[in-house]
């Protein structure tokens, strides 16, 4: 199994790198086993806990580089956990590889979006499964105004409408769990999504669990 995040830049209040470390820590402890697969540009340095850095040239459009990244990657036949830097991994996954599927992921909820989109936070992949980002890129190609992650993101979300790939949908709450306030009780969540600016909560919560 293969779980890879994308890391080319760091951006934002809290560094990228510094919470890559802490998603790295958490699939050690809770996926043992695992392949982790750094995708990056040809110039940013791989970090240290990875097991791979697959290089991708980047062409100045950072969703058309994710999709290209992905499809790269998903030449190899295996089973492969997408995640960003700002996920968690709580809980070990492997079992949700064993339903019927090609791509399965989480919708946002109806409160904090209304179109159906899947986050792209969070994707498993099935060998085969990795002709949705073939897909995805075309659609996206074809958008006149391409609209950064909101229009990846529409673009992924058409792609799973016409694909012929099974795609299953996972319960957000325990797969994508994204906690409305630092108390929360996230022990039920097997991947848990600091997405916005709940990133500046992730590290001291990796740190009360030991990532």
């Amino acid at each position: 199994m293969i779980v890879t995040f994308c890391l080319q830049e760091d951006t934002g209040e809290v560094s990228s790198v510094e919470r890559a470390r802490y998603t790295i820590g958490s699939v050690r402890k809770n996926i043992p086993g695992a392949k982790i697969v750094q995708l990056s540009n040809d110039t940013f340095p791989g970090i240290e806990g990875v097991d791979e850095v697959l290089r991708h040239p980047y062409r100045g459009d950072f969703i058309m580089w994710g999709f290209g990244a992905m499809i790269k990657l998903c030449e190899r036949p295996e089973n492969i956990l997408q995640i960003a830097t700002d996920v968690l991994v709580c809980k070990n996954v492997r079992d949700v590889f064993n339903d019927d599927f090609h791509v399965a992921a989480c919708r946002y909820p109806a409160k904090d979006r209304n179109d159906n989109a899947f986050c792209g936070d969070v994707d498993f992949i099935k060998p085969g499964g990795g002709e949705i980002f073939n897909q995805a890129l075309a659609v996206y190609q074809s958008f006149r105004v391409k609209d950064g992650w909101e229009g990846g993101q529409t673009a992924f979300l058409r792609a799973t409408i016409d694909t012929s790939l099974t795609i299953k949908e996972l319960d957000y709450d325990t797969y994508c769990r994204t906690p409305d306030k630092q108390q929360d009780n996230l022990d039920e969540a097997a991947l848990i999504h600091f997405r916005g600016p709940r990133k500046l909560w992730m590290i001291d919560y990796a740190k009360t669990k030991g990532y």
